[in-house]
């Protein structure tokens, strides 16, 4: 059961309610303001006001900070629970946020645009990493889990309040495609907080999975174009299933580590009950990803072959007709036992559409291409090497309509 404050009959749900309508006048207030006139500092800005305004909300209810805001030093134990369920609850978020892609695509525009600002204003990585990384995990705890929760503690219900508190914090990001990711990260955070009572525990999660998304954004910050991005908005909206299918095998893990994170921390009990629970659920999105993808392979293949050949000199491997243009993913599979092998796909006037080199071992080659209608060559061998011993590989291949 959730914790109540000391003089919780003061803090009620629909001042709950108008402290959440306030921080939203506040972020709105400070990204037209702050923001704009002062960028990434602006945004540090805003993260200190929304501290401030929770500090301000407790001190007008009258009471004691520790409580609202409870701070305690954790174990190495806590710290590597809390690590692995943030790591379970990273993986459910760029599940859901893929969900999210799938499901409202016409926010990309809005992705696009809080990745220019920030990671596209020429400050030095490693602090746009900090100040992306810290400042929401103390600020936006202390308005969240700290000043919105409180207002609901006197609820029975943990599980409601956890879902109440998911939900604001969805909205905050004001994301159509963030709401889902957000919506249950915040959820999760507010687990912690109830059952560990500590703001170091949500703290260190928002923490975690700010860094890992801001120093992948800063990694990637050169190739998010909105060229690009315009480009992964049609491959979603024509490759759905696929799509949710890839999301859900990259958060099947997740149940089994949010769980054994809080068995771990000691927020709740390790049960044999739960661990078939979080197993069946882990089971299920494994499935359900292999079944969505299986389920676009079968109605968008053009074809399937297998052929064997000889590796050390060029020879056409696979003839295909293509009639509509579209991006094709070209799969190859098979084993070189030395040497290299070039594979190449030329059209039909012998112009080469995409080559790849590759090495002994197990072969495959993986592209996706852009290609119009006529007829292709797939073309395997290695001239380089035909003075060598003869051998012979045999190479099973899919083309699918990426859309």
């Amino acid at each position: 059961m959730v914790e109540q404050l000391s003089n919780q009959q003061s803090w009620k749900p629909w001042q709950g309610l108008v402290y959440l309508a306030g921080a939203f006048v506040l972020l709105i207030a400070s990204s037209f303001t702050l923001q704009s006139w002062f960028g990434m500092f602006g945004l540090v800005l805003s993260q200190i006001l929304f501290l401030g305004y929770a500090i301000g909300v407790t001190k007008l209810h009258k009471t004691p900070l520790k409580e609202v805001f409870p701070v305690k030093m954790i174990s190495i134990k806590d710290f590597f629970g809390t690590v692995i369920f943030a790591v379970g609850a990273i993986l459910a978020n760029i599940g859901l946020a893929g969900l999210g892609m799938v499901l409202f695509p016409q926010g990309m525009e809005n992705v696009q645009a809080t990745t220019d600002f920030l990671y596209g204003n020429g400050l030095p990585p490693m602090l746009i990493v900090f100040i992306v990384s810290l400042t929401p995990a103390i600020c936006e705890e202390a308005l969240m889990r700290g000043g919105f929760l409180s207002h609901f503690r006197g609820l029975k219900n943990e599980w409601a309040v956890m879902a109440i508190v998911g939900v604001g914090f969805g909205l905050l990001h004001t994301s159509t495609i963030k709401f889902l990711s957000t919506g249950f990260l915040g959820a999760c955070l507010a687990y912690l907080i109830i059952r560990k009572k500590n703001i170091v525990f949500p703290a260190l999660v928002h923490f975690l999975n700010n860094f890992l998304s801001s120093a992948v954004g800063v990694l990637t910050a050169t190739q998010t174009s909105g060229e690009a991005q315009e480009a992964a908005a049609q491959t979603v909206a024509a490759n759905p299933s696929q799509m949710i299918g890839a999301y859900l095998m990259m958060a099947c893990a997740a149940p089994i580590l949010l769980y054994l994170g809080a068995v771990i921390m000691g927020a709740t009990k390790n049960k044999g009950k739960m661990w078939a629970i979080s197993g069946i659920l882990s089971g299920v999105l494994l499935l359900g990803g292999f079944g969505c993808n299986y389920a676009y392979t079968a109605t968008h293949t053009v074809c399937q072959f297998s052929a064997s050949t000889t590796a050390n000199i060029e020879v056409n491997l696979y003839e295909f007709e293509i009639e509509e243009k579209a991006n094709y993913q070209i799969v190859l599979s098979g084993s070189l036992d030395k040497g290299q092998l070039d594979v190449k796909i030329v059209d039909e006037n012998g112009e080469i559409v995409t080559t790849d080199k590759v090495n002994s071992g197990m072969v495959i080659v993986n592209q996706v291409v852009t290609l119009e209608p006529g007829k292709y060559t797939i073309i395997v061998g290695n001239n380089d090497s035909a003075g060598e011993d003869l051998q012979e590989i045999a190479v099973q291949g899919q083309i699918v309509n990426m859309g």
